[in-house]
């Protein structure tokens, strides 16, 4: 089934020259389109800027625009940086590199025009075939290498490097081998910078390393590599990594590597080829190799150890191009892309998604070393918890013990002289007309003891997440990012919320989209985390009068 993308523009749509023919694919921070150069019956990619967190096209028209207000800056500043990558990826010109022939600005927004090469993305190939054997990874790895050791060497990173993101040439024969890189994620880091108050990055789950997972973190050509990894993992493996935030927790914890070697689900991999793999994946930076060359030299042939067998050869396999889709309103997704795969009721939810420690403060050098930063980054969560738990709890009981002991109606009885006075008629008139003042008085209510806060709660929201929230800008934040991921976020990826104010975040899963008593339905995973506990919770959207709804 095809799901139309909602904010994609319409096939046969002709601006600057170009024609839309259909959507090729999409995510959270644009759409990419086949098109039609008119004047020389060309064919070209695309794509086009459209962050869902914060800006949308007003409906019935082509421009695009900040949601709100306040996003506009924001908004401004991620655009600047798409031009700032186009310019750099125009001057590549490389045959493992997907070129980019032009880039403008218009609707409100800009685009990049790139060559259009006839391919299979490897994540389709992978969905079509479950795994590769290492001779047919070797078919294309050299040529991977190739493109993004020229990406390096221009001083850029390509910062979601993955299956989907490689596109194998239907002409794998032709010069420079059969696989090009494509879509680079500059964009999705920018986004993490932009706002005080939202911080909202998409991060592709198992590709990414835990240090983009901080905005602070080091990144450089091994933040690349431990993308490599993964993809190799996922090819020979048939199943992806186990996400970073999940391995740093289980090394604080002093636990076992969750991540399970490559060589144990595939036995027929070469000792070579599966070091260099479970080196790109180290979990510190420092640990992986720290340039493609130096990955390289770990795959070459010739460099077993003595006794172990040779590698393969490289043996090719069938490309099945794909070809974009149209819709009568406008263009629909290509299987294999985006939101393609029947909704299920899904597992029960794991451990949480984005359970990492939050970033530390930025350092006065980032150059001492991942595992300070990580390590330190862990220690300031802890000193803010004991921070916030202990006092906060002793503040809590003392208040509740001087509320709860019994006070006396009235003074104990003096003493002394006093005693004397009481004893005279005096006294005894004025405890009299005291005693029938009181009677006279309405009763005074019994102090009760402090109750604490109503739990924070979001409507609209599973009750699942009754308590998770600190204020009501949490609720705005999770409600408007849930709503934009909905409407545009990829299968599986995962998008990251902060709300820098409160110091509550969280994240946001989705299935693929499904039919569901004639409306378009996602399920969500959701998980808020706070400094005193994580909630989770599992809903499912559907869109209806153009609005997206929890149903359940």
């Amino acid at each position: 089934m095809h799901d139309l993308h909602l904010a994609a523009l319409p096939a046969g749509t002709e601006f600057e020259g170009y024609r839309l023919l259909g959507l090729l694919g999409a995510g959270g921070f644009g759409v990419t389109y086949l098109a039609e150069e008119t004047a020389i019956s060309r064919r070209v990619a695309i794509k086009e800027f459209l962050p869902a967190s914060i800006a949308a096209r007003v409906s019935g028209s082509r421009e695009v625009r900040s949601l709100r207000p306040q996003d506009g800056q924001a908004f401004k500043h991620l655009l600047d940086r798409f031009l700032r990558e186009a310019e750099t990826l125009a001057r590549l010109d490389h045959a493992n590199i997907v070129p980019v022939l032009r880039y403008f600005e218009r609707h409100g927004t800009a685009y990049i025009v790139m060559k259009f090469v006839a391919g299979e993305s490897l994540g389709a190939v992978l969905k079509r075939r479950g795994r590769l054997s290492e001779g047919e990874v070797r078919w294309f790895l050299p040529s991977l290498l190739d493109g993004l050791a020229e990406v390096h060497r221009s001083n850029f990173l390509h910062r979601d490097l993955k299956p989907d993101n490689i596109l194998l040439r239907a002409d794998g024969h032709a010069a420079g081998g059969v696989a090009m890189l494509i879509d680079f994620g500059a964009a999705r880091v920018a986004a993490a910078d932009v706002s005080a108050m939202t911080r909202t990055a998409v991060i592709s789950e198992g590709y990414a390393p835990y240090e983009q997972y901080d905005s602070h973190g080091r990144q450089g050509p091994w933040t690349d590599l431990y993308g490599l990894g993964a993809t190799l993992y996922r090819a020979v493996a048939g199943v992806a990594p186990v996400n970073a935030p999940d391995r740093l927790i289980a090394k604080v914890r002093g636990q076992p590597d969750p991540l399970v070697p490559v060589a144990t689900l595939a036995p027929g991999l070469s000792p070579a080829l599966g070091r260099a793999i479970d080196r790109a994946l180290a979990l510190m930076e420092q640990d992986r190799p720290q340039s493609v060359a130096e990955f390289q030299a770990l795959v070459q042939p010739g460099k077993e150890q003595p006794g172990e067998a040779p590698m393969p050869p490289s043996t090719p396999f069938p490309i099945e191009p794909a070809i974009a889709a149209s819709g009568e309103h406008g263009p629909s997704f290509v299987p294999g892309t985006t939101m393609d795969r029947p909704l299920t009721s899904g597992p029960p939810i794991g451990p949480p998604l984005n359970s990492a420690p939050p970033p530390a403060p930025p350092s006065k050098s980032r150059r001492q070393g991942s595992s300070r930063r990580a390590w330190g980054w862990i220690a300031a969560a802890s000193v803010l918890a004991i921070m916030v738990a202990g006092p906060g709890l002793d503040y809590w009981r003392s208040v509740m013990q001087r509320e709860t002991e019994p006070t006396a109606a009235s003074p104990p009885p003096a003493t002394g002289a006093p005693k004397q006075e009481a004893d005279s008629p005096d006294a005894e008139r004025r405890r009299a007309e005291e005693e029938k003042r009181r009677k006279a008085e309405p009763a005074k209510p019994v102090p009760q003891p402090a109750q604490p806060a109503a739990p924070m709660t979001c409507p609209g929201l599973p009750k699942a997440l009754d308590d998770a929230f600190a204020d009501a800008s949490d609720c705005a934040l999770l409600q408007r990012t849930l709503m934009q991921a909905l409407a545009t976020a990829e299968t599986d990826t995962i998008t990251r919320w902060t709300n820098t104010r409160s110091g509550v975040s969280g994240t946001i899963k989705l299935s693929a989209a499904a039919a569901r008593d004639g409306a378009v339905c996602r399920r969500a995973e959701l998980i808020v985390v706070r400094v005193d506990g994580t909630k989770r919770a599992e809903a499912v959207a559907c869109l209806k009068d153009g609005r997206w709804t929890i149903v359940e």
